[in-house]
């Protein structure tokens, strides 16, 4: 795995990553499971939908998945600030959970099912004071 640098700004969400706290290390992000019935949710969420109790904490999750769904988007909605076309998909970490997802690399067709892909996160877009927003995205693992 390849560690990309993390761009400086502020996150979509707080409570969506961990940061690295060291060059070595990449960004994770942050899920939730259900201390009842096992159950991994992300983003995180206080009450468990499958068996509906209050019993979560946060895990660290898996920063590679594969690919379990894929599309190209030409027509984004207003509040998209990136560039069209994008690659849009799930992603699906080894637990199970399903990540939605822009998909970077290319983005002259979907990507393939099943393709090995890692986290990163890059900056899309600005606030209103200015700071990069810092979103979520995978990116196809090279042999």
């Amino acid at each position: 795995m390849t560690t990309k640098a993390v761009p400086e700004g502020v996150p979509v969400e707080n409570y969506f990553y961990k940061m690295p706290e060291s060059g070595d290390e990449g960004p994770s992000l942050l899920g939730s499971r259900c201390t009842t019935c096992g159950e991994v949710y992300f983003p995180q969420t206080p009450q468990c939908k499958k068996c509906y109790t209050e019993t979560t904490e946060v895990m660290v999750l898996s920063r590679v998945g594969k690919v379990h769904s894929s599309t190209i988007v030409h027509l984004a909605p207003s509040v998209y600030a990136g560039e069209v076309p994008y690659a849009l998909g799930q992603v699906e970490l080894d637990n199970g959970v399903l990540i939605p997802t822009r998909l970077v690399g290319g983005v002259e067709k979907p990507v393939p099912i099943g393709t090995e892909v890692e986290l990163e996160l890059e900056a899309l877009g600005k606030d209103d004071d200015g700071n990069n927003i810092i979103v979520h995205t995978f990116r196809p693992l090279t042999g």
